[in-house]
C-alpha cells in the first residue's frame, strides 16, 4: 500500500471521528424540556443518571430591585414574569429605560425528589454581574452587583455549583446587574442534574474544546509550513488565518477553561475577542473560497467583505461593547449572505465540472449549516450549541481528503510512466551505434530545417521582425489573457508618411533602406515584452501588453520624435522621415480586430490632420 493510499485511509478515520463528534454535539435536543410556570418548575421524577434538565420557562422577576431570599416574600406583590433563557428587555417594565442596562432579581422554586447524593447546577455566562443564592445561602458571586454603572463590575465565570439539598424544594435567587453589555440577564439556560452527570458533561465539553482547537491550530501550522515553501500561492496562508480565528473563538466562546490560564481576564476583553474573531473569520472564509473558485467568484464580494469587517471591527474597538449589538447583528446578516453566495458559487463550479467540487461541496455545506446554527444561536432564535469549529474541521478534512486522492492518482500515473520509460530505454539500448548516429544526424538536419522554415514563415524577410502570420499567435495569447484575467493591452499602428513618393522617386531599394531604418529605431525604443511586426507594406503593428492608453501614447510619441530627428542620404539627397501613429486600448468584450480598426481610424485621422503625429482613440465607438 503506497503512502497516498494510507493517507486516504487515515483521513477516512478522521472524517468519521469528526462527524461523530458533530453528532454528539447535536444531541442537545435529546433532553426533554420542562417549563417553569409562574416561577415554579416541577422536576419530580425527571432528574436521573442519564441527563441534565434545563431550568427554562417563566421565572419570577423583580425589576429594579436587588432582593435577598428573605426579602422575596415581602415583595411578592411587585413580581413580574420573565422568560428564561432570554436576554432581558427592561423596556417592557419601564418604557423610559434602556432595554439592556439595569438590574433586577430572578427567582425560581424547584420541586424535586429526595436525593441521597449531591445535585449540581451548571451556571453559564450571566450578563454581566450576579449573586446566586440557594435557599437562604449566598453560594456564587461573580463580579460586583450594583445599581449603577459606577457600582457594577462585570465578570465572566461559567461554573458548576454543587448542592446538598436537605428538602425536595429548592429556591434559586439570582441578583443581576448589567451596564456594560447590550445583552443582560439569563440569556443561557441553567441546567440541573446529578453531580456525576454534570461532571461527564463538563469533561465531554472540555475534550471537545481541546480536540477542535488543537485540530484547528495544527491545520494552521501545517498550512503556514506549506505557505513558507511556496509563497507565491496565498491559499495556505489565508486558510491558516481562517483556522486561527476559529481556534481563538473556540477558547473564548462559552469556555471557562481559559480562566484557568487568565483568571483576571474580564468579560469585556473576552467578548471583544469573540466578536473580532468572528468578524475576521468571515473575511478569510470569503477570501479562501474566492481563491479556490476564482473563475466563478466576483472579487467585488471579497472587497465588500473586507470593508464590512473593517467597519464592524473599527466600530467595536472605538465604541466598545456599547454598539456591539449593532456590529454583531450586521456581521451576522452579512455572514448569512456570504454563505448563500458561496453555495451559489459551488453550484456554478459543479455545473462547470470543476475537479473536486463534490467533496468540497460536502465540507462547505456542513460548515455553512454550522455557521447558520451559530448565528441563530447567538441571536437567541434557537437553543443549541456553537458548532462552527466542528464544521471547520469537516471542511478542512474534505480539503485534505481531496489532496490525498489527487496525490494517489499522481503517484499511480508516475509509476505507469516510469515503467513505460524503462521499457523504451531497453529498446533504445538494443539499437546499433550506427542507427543512433543516423537518427541524431537526421534529427539535427530536420531541426535546422524546421527552424529555418519557421523563421521564414513567421518573420519578415526584409526587416527580420515578425510578419502578420508570426504576430497572430501572440495576439491570440494576449487576447486570451485579457479575457481570462482582465489584463489589458494597447496597440499602436505605425504608417510611414509619404512612403509611396520615396519609392516612386528613388526606387524600391531606397524604400527598403527606409523601412530597415524605421525598424531599427523602434526596436531600440520598445520594451522586452512589447511585440513589433510588419503588418503589410509600410504599416507596422506594435502590441503593448499590460499598457493603458496613456502609456501607449507616451511610447508612440517617443518613437515619432526619434523618427523625425533622423535624416537619410539617398542618391546624394538628404530626406527627412516621419510616421503617423494611431493608438487604441482594448475595451471590455472587445476583440483584437476591433482594437486594430480603431487604431487604423486614428491613423487615418492623423493623416488627414497633416501626418507626423500620434492620435489616440479614446472615446470613439
Amino acid at each position: 500500500m503506497n503512502l497516498a493510499q494510507r493517507m486516504i485511509n487515515s483521513l477516512n478515520v478522521l472524517f468519521f471521528i469528526v462527524l461523530s463528534g458533530l453528532a454528539i454535539n447535536f444531541n442537545v435536543s435529546a433532553e426533554p424540556v420542562h417549563k417553569a410556570v409562574d416561577g415554579v418548575i416541577d422536576l419530580r421524577g425527571q432528574i436521573n443518571e442519564h441527563r441534565l434538565v434545563s431550568l427554562e420557562g417563566e421565572w419570577d422577576f423583580f425589576y429594579n430591585q436587588l432582593l435577598s431570599p428573605q426579602e422575596i416574600e415581602q415583595h411578592i406583590s411587585s413580581k413580574k414574569h420573565i422568560d428564561v433563557p432570554k436576554s432581558w428587555d427592561l423596556s417592557t417594565f419601564d418604557p423610559d429605560v434602556d432595554f439592556a442596562r439595569g438590574y433586577g432579581t430572578y427567582h425560581l422554586k424547584i420541586l424535586m425528589d429526595d436525593f441521597d447524593q449531591p445535585i449540581a447546577i451548571y451556571i453559564p455566562v450571566i450578563n454581566s454581574a450576579y449573586r446566586l443564592f440557594v435557599d437562604q445561602d449566598l453560594r456564587v458571586e461573580v463580579g460586583e452587583v450594583g445599581t449603577s454603572e459606577a457600582s457594577t463590575s462585570p465578570h465572566y465565570a461559567p461554573q458548576p455549583l454543587i448542592l446538598f439539598p436537605e428538602n425536595p424544594e429548592v429556591n434559586l435567587t439570582i441578583q443581576v446587574s448589567n451596564y456594560g453589555y447590550n445583552w443582560g440577564g439569563l440569556a443561557k439556560s441553567l441546567r440541573i442534574g446529578k453531580l456525576l452527570v454534570l461532571s461527564y458533561e463538563i469533561k465531554k465539553q472540555v475534550m471537545n474544546k481541546i480536540f477542535i482547537s488543537g485540530f484547528l491550530f495544527a491545520i494552521m501550522i501545517y498550512n503556514l509550513a506549506l505557505f513558507s515553501l511556496r509563497r507565491s500561492n496565498p491559499v495556505p496562508l489565508i486558510f491558516a488565518l481562517f483556522c486561527l480565528c476559529l481556534g481563538i473563538r473556540e477558547y473564548v466562546v462559552e469556555n471557562y477553561l481559559i480562566l484557568n490560564y487568565f483568571p483576571t481576564l474580564g468579560i469585556r476583553s473576552l467578548l471583544t475577542a469573540d466578536h473580532l474573531s468572528f468578524f475576521i473569520a468571515v473575511v478569510f472564509g470569503m477570501h479562501f473560497n474566492y481563491l479556490i473558485f476564482k473563475q466563478h467568484f466576483n472579487f467585488f464580494f471579497v472587497k465588500t467583505t473586507y470593508f464590512c469587517s473593517l467597519v464592524a471591527s473599527a466600530g467595536l474597538i472605538i465604541f466598545g461593547l456599547n454598539i456591539s449589538h449593532i456590529t454583531l447583528l450586521f456581521m451576522q446578516i452579512y455572514a448569512l449572505f456570504s454563505v448563500a453566495y458561496v453555495f451559489y458559487i459551488l453550484i456554478l463550479a459543479y455545473r462547470a465540472k470543476q475537479k473536486g467540487t463534490r467533496i468540497m461541496a460536502l465540507g462547505s455545506v456542513i460548515l455553512g449549516f454550522c455557521i447558520i446554527n451559530d448565528i441563530l444561536y447567538a441571536m437567541e432564535i434557537i437553543q443549541s450549541k456553537y458548532l462552527a469549529s466542528f464544521g471547520t474541521a469537516v471542511y478542512v478534512l474534505s480539503q485534505s481528503y481531496l489532496t490525498a486522492i489527487n496525490l494517489n492518482k499522481g503517484f499511480m500515473r508516475s509509476k505507469l510512466l516510469s515503467k513505460k520509460l524503462e521499457k523504451q530505454n531497453i529498446e533504445l539500448k538494443n539499437l546499433t551505434q550506427q542507427q543512433e548516429d543516423k537518427i541524431i544526424e537526421r534529427t539535427n538536419e530536420l531541426a535546422l530545417a524546421n527552424k529555418h522554415l519557421e523563421q521564414l514563415a513567421h518573420n519578415d524577410a526584409l526587416t527580420e521582425i515578425l510578419n502578420r502570420h508570426g504576430m497572430l499567435p501572440i495576439i491570440e495569447q494576449e487576447q486570451a489573457r485579457f479575457e481570462r484575467n482582465q489584463v489589458g493591452y494597447s496597440i499602436a499602428l505605425l504608417d510611414l508618411d509619404h512612403f509611396k513618393c520615396i519609392n516612386d522617386k528613388f526606387g524600391h531599394i531606397a524604400g527598403d533602406k527606409v523601412l530597415k531604418a524605421i525598424v531599427d529605431i523602434v526596436k531600440n525604443i520598445i520594451r522586452d515584452q512589447d511585440q513589433f511586426s510588419r503588418w503589410g507594406g509600410d504599416e507596422f503593428v506594435l502590441l503593448l501588453p499590460d499598457t493603458d492608453i496613456d502609456g501607449a501614447k507616451k511610447l508612440a510619441e517617443k518613437i515619432r520624435r526619434s523618427v523625425e530627428q533622423i535624416s537619410m542620404s539617398i542618391e546624394y539627397q538628404q530626406i527627412s522621415l516621419s510616421v503617423t501613429i494611431g493608438v487604441a486600448e482594448i475595451r471590455a468584450n472587445e476583440q483584437f480586430s476591433e482594437v486594430l480598426k480603431r487604431a487604423d481610424k486614428a491613423t487615418f485621422k492623423g493623416k488627414e490632420q497633416g501626418s507626423n503625429q500620434v492620435v489616440c482613440d479614446r472615446f470613439s465607438n
